[in-house]
C-alpha cells in the first residue's frame, strides 16, 4: 500500500468513499502509477477506503497484490462456505470480489465479478468494479468495455460519477483518445450540473 504515494501527484483520493460502505469508488490517485496497478483500495471500497485508480496506468498485467488481515481471511472464508450452497449468488461473489479488491489481488477479484455479473447483469457497481480489476492488470480495451456498458444501466449518481471520472482518466492518460476524453468529460460536467450535493464533494477540477 505504501507505493501508492509515487503517484499521488496525479489523483486525489474521493473523499466520498467514506461516505459509502460496500461502493467503490474510483479516484484518480492510483491511476498515475506505472508500477503499482492498485486501484480504489486504499481508497477503494467504501468499507476501508476504496481502491484507486491510476495516471500513466499500469505497464501491463504486473501487478502489486496485497493481503488481507485475518478478519477479512476469515470473512472470506466464511462467504466461501455459503458459495458452496448457494455458487451462483450474486451478493456473496460480489462480496467475495471486493474483499480481493482490498487486498489489490486483481485477478482473483475479476474472476468473482464476471460470475457476480453473470448472476446480476444489471448491476452497474459490479461493472464498475470489474473495469477497475482489469484497468489494473493492463486491459485496457476489457475495462472501458466494462465501464462504457456500466453508464448504459440504472444506477445512482456516485456510481456514475466514478464510472465517468475512470473513463476519463483511461481516455485521456492511457489511449490518448481526444474526443472520447471530451465526451466523457461533458457527461460528467452535466451531471455535476444535475447534483449540487455530489458537486461539493467531488474535486473540482476535471481529470
Amino acid at each position: 500500500m505504501s507505493l501508492n504515494k509515487r503517484f499521488g501527484q496525479y489523483f486525489i483520493l474521493l473523499p466520498l468513499l467514506l461516505a459509502l460502505a460496500a461502493m467503490c469508488a474510483v479516484s484518480a490517485k492510483d491511476l498515475a502509477d506505472e508500477k503499482n496497478p492498485r486501484t480504489q483500495t486504499k481508497g477503494m471500497m467504501a468499507q476501508r477506503d476504496m481502491p484507486e485508480q491510476g495516471a500513466n496506468g499500469p505497464k501491463g498485467p504486473e501487478l502489486l497484490t496485497g493481503t488481507l488481515d485475518d478478519a477479512e481471511a476469515g470473512e472470506i472464508s466464511a462467504l466461501m462456505s455459503s458459495l458452496r450452497e448457494n455458487p451462483n449468488d450474486a451478493d456473496t461473489l460480489g462480496k467475495i470480489a471486493e474483499l480481493f479488491i482490498r487486498a489489490e489481488d486483481w485477478p482473483r477479484a475479476e474472476v468473482f465479478l464476471i460470475r457476480a455479473i453473470l448472476g446480476r447483469p444489471a448491476d452497474a457497481r459490479y461493472r464498475q468494479l470489474l473495469g477497475l480489476a482489469m484497468f489494473r492488470q493492463g486491459k485496457l480495451e476489457g475495462a472501458t468495455k466494462n465501464l462504457e456498458e456500466a453508464l448504459e444501466l440504472q444506477t445512482d449518481n456516485f456510481t456514475l460519477y466514478n464510472t465517468l471520472y475512470n473513463l476519463i482518466v483511461i481516455y485521456k492518460h492511457h489511449l490518448k483518445d481526444t474526443n472520447k476524453t471530451k465526451e466523457f468529460q461533458e457527461k460528467l460536467k452535466s451531471l455535476l450540473e444535475r447534483d449540487p450535493e455530489l458537486r461539493e464533494k467531488t474535486p473540482k477540477e476535471m481529470p
